[in-house]
């Protein structure tokens, strides 16, 4: 009897056999442990690159949808809401608004710089930039974060409501985001309680 030992099989075969049946099995078995450990390196490789694959698009689907994520239209269509039960010298909560995850409320007037908002946030979303407050006096941009990270952005038509006025941003934790609703001329004004 010859031993013969191939990679993960080991078959015995009587010594110099003539009988074709046990040749042509060793030769069946050498060719399936061959195509057996073929296959299991495709199907490895297979298997790693749909991981890197799916990985890289989820990824990337996550940032995209963070960025677009941050821009909320309902807040400013929240607030509308909110302010059609109010009258004047009534008070507003910005809670109310947005009851989402934030503990800061930025506010920012028209005509306010990149410059100043990339100053309050290291990573400005581009979403941000792209509303053009810098160049625009018709709107308030109202930012909700989590200490240095923006969670949420919206703009507020100053025909909806203005903000005292401000000619500066204002910066406040959640529990002072508190205002009093001032109807003036065809126009609301929302008064920062102090």
């Amino acid at each position: 009897m010859v031993k013969l030992l191939l990679p993960s099989i080991s078959y015995q075969v009587p010594a110099l056999s003539s009988n074709c049946e046990n040749l042509t099995h060793l030769a069946q078995v050498m060719h399936m442990s061959h195509a057996t450990g073929t296959l299991q390196i495709m199907r490895k490789t297979i298997y790693l690159t749909l991981f890197i694959f799916i990985s890289i698009i989820a990824t990337t689907s996550f940032l995209h949808n963070e960025e677009k994520g941050i821009i909320d239209e309902e807040i400013s269509a929240s607030l509308m809401k909110v302010l059609i039960t109010r009258t004047n010298g009534a008070s507003l909560q910005m809670s109310e608004v947005n009851a989402g995850q934030w503990d800061r409320l930025h506010i920012y007037p028209p005509y306010t710089t990149t410059a100043v908002l990339e100053k309050d946030f290291t990573s400005l979303p581009k979403s941000v930039v792209a509303l053009g407050i810098d160049s625009r006096d018709d709107i308030n941009l109202l930012i909700f974060s989590n200490g240095p990270i923006i969670k949420s952005a919206a703009t507020v038509s100053r025909g909806i409501a203005d903000f005292s006025l401000a000619s500066r941003p204002m910066v406040m934790d959640r529990r002072d985001a508190i205002f009093t609703v001032q109807t003036q001329v065809g126009r609301t004004v929302l008064i920062h309680r102090q």
